[in-house]
């Protein structure tokens, strides 16, 4: 899999915001998913109302088809065009990804493009994406809640994230693409 890095890029936060109608002072943590079981939004609520408890300058941007997250605080955008989704990423300071199952996980890798740090489980494909233990928690832990508050505050007034946005850069459409051509010449070789 990959990311389309000339869409998927470090944008203007503020104008970000501004487009999207956010405020532009205030910090987004932000959650592109369904409400499947797996993907833990029951996790998201928890860490939310701790981080709340602790700043009050804290949004949750929860975007994507299902239902919607409530609180105080929290903004649910529904599904958003596919040409708007670098701006929403970019809109926010943290990309939080608490599932306990991905294939592979896209949203995660398009907020590494966009140079959003991203805190997300240890489960499934997500580790490989994102390559930094220091990033993920498992969910299983009994203090798996504290974990992710801990790490979504030490990246919330962080701006670019440079190591996930290098990071990003090692998976592209392109370099699918020759893989997948190589794999194909290997075939037409042997047989």
């Amino acid at each position: 899999h990959g990311v389309d890095h000339s869409k998927y890029k470090p944008l203007d936060k503020e104008k970000s915001r501004i487009y999207l109608g956010l405020n532009p002072d205030a910090r987004y943590i932000l959650v592109v998913s369904s409400n499947l079981v797996q993907k833990r939004m029951d996790i998201v609520k928890k860490v939310f109302d701790e981080i709340r408890r602790i700043r009050d300058d804290v949004y949750l941007l929860k975007a994507g088809y299902g239902e919607m997250l409530r609180g105080e605080r929290i903004v649910n955008v529904g599904k958003i065009p596919e040409k708007d989704m670098p701006i929403l990423y970019n809109a926010a300071n943290v990309y939080f990804h608490p599932s306990e199952y991905e294939s592979f996980g896209l949203p995660i890798l398009e907020a590494m493009a966009c140079g959003v740090p991203v805190i997300t489980s240890n489960k499934a494909s997500i580790p490989e994406i994102v390559g930094d233990d220091k990033r993920t928690v498992d969910i299983d832990a009994d203090d798996a809640v504290k974990q992710f508050v801990d790490k979504i505050l030490k990246y919330l007034d962080k701006g670019v994230d440079k190591k996930v946005l290098h990071r990003s850069k090692e998976f592209s459409w392109e370099k699918t693409a020759r893989r997948t051509i190589k794999v194909y010449e290997k075939v037409i070789e042997d047989y």
